[in-house]
């Protein structure tokens, strides 16, 4: 699944048209495509944050055991690498370090509680540059 989704994902990019928009609204726009390709997944918690080049944001997000979780991570045009991170307290459940700018993780809670996620502009061409995730079940 794990491939399928990044190759949804990339497909995204390329469907989006090469036009000049705010951040948000083109991470918004991806999101959706990417979501149309996977309508099985459900959105448990979204985040948006503008970063700078080395910065990160979190966010939460409680989980059930046992449930499948899909965390995606994009970023605006001037993005080229943002990484994610998701954690149980402080026990890393999964990461994507991968020089690209479509991070994916995928895990199987295996405790109910609240998750945390960290994206991270690991390359940004501006001051700031938008970033988004999404958490989904399913």
């Amino acid at each position: 699944m794990l491939k399928s989704l990044a190759m949804a994902t990339a497909i995204a990019f390329f469907a989006v048209p090469a036009v000049a928009q705010d951040g948000d609204a083109l991470i918004a726009e991806l999101f959706t495509a990417f979501e149309a390709e996977f309508p099985n997944l459900s959105t448990v918690q979204r985040h948006n944050a503008g970063l700078a080049e080395g910065a990160s944001s979190r966010f939460t997000f409680n989980a059930r055991a046992g449930v499948e979780y899909t965390v995606v991570g994009l970023c605006d045009q001037n993005c080229t690498d943002v990484d994610l991170e998701v954690f149980s307290g402080s026990t890393s459940v999964g990461s994507d370090f991968l020089d690209d700018d479509v991070p994916i993780v995928v895990f199987t809670a295996e405790r109910a509680g609240s998750y945390t996620v960290e994206i991270t502009m690991a390359t940004c061409s501006t001051r700031n540059c938008r970033a988004g995730a999404k958490a989904y079940a399913g």
